[in-house]
């Protein structure tokens, strides 16, 4: 789901330094992986063992020029980059994601169980795309970063 940089702002709750209220449509949280958008956003999420805060510059040289952030980084030329400052980045992704939820129309199926899921997952979606719209997680997304990520593809 497409969002303006100032409508993430106010959907987050967090302060925002701007050159100019981009539209988003992906969002980023691996600096390894390559083909980002103009309008991707760089979340920088710490974790016990790394922190994203780390690959911004990184992340800058590959052209991304928005980031959601604990941190407003220290890196000298941020010149035409866009900040959006939150306490904790990984629980605003969840925020964010929990607003395109309760304002998208679409009815959920949850699938759960110890073995499976992925694959009655996919057959579900290939038996039901000739009939409905079907929206599902990549891969076998589900962890705490996961969930949102499917979310956000709505």
């Amino acid at each position: 789901m497409k969002f303006k940089l100032s409508e993430i702002e106010q959907i987050v709750n967090g302060s925002a330094i701007l050159s100019q209220d981009a539209v988003i449509d992906e969002y980023v949280y691996d600096s390894r992986k390559f083909g980002f958008s103009e309008n991707a956003m760089f979340l920088a999420i710490k974790t016990t063992g790394n922190d994203g805060h780390l690959f911004i510059s990184d992340m800058m040289k590959k052209g991304i020029r928005n980031f959601m952030v604990q941190e407003i980084p220290s890196i000298e030329d941020v010149e035409g980059c866009n900040f959006i400052k939150v306490p904790n980045t990984l629980q605003a992704f969840q925020e964010l994601a929990g607003h395109v939820r309760s304002i998208s129309q679409l009815k959920a199926v949850g699938i759960t169980g110890s073995n499976g899921k992925t694959v009655v997952k996919e057959w579900l979606a290939e038996m039901l795309k000739n009939t409905w719209n079907v929206v599902k997680t990549p891969h076998s997304y589900n962890s705490q970063l996961g969930v949102p990520i499917s979310l956000m593809q709505i």
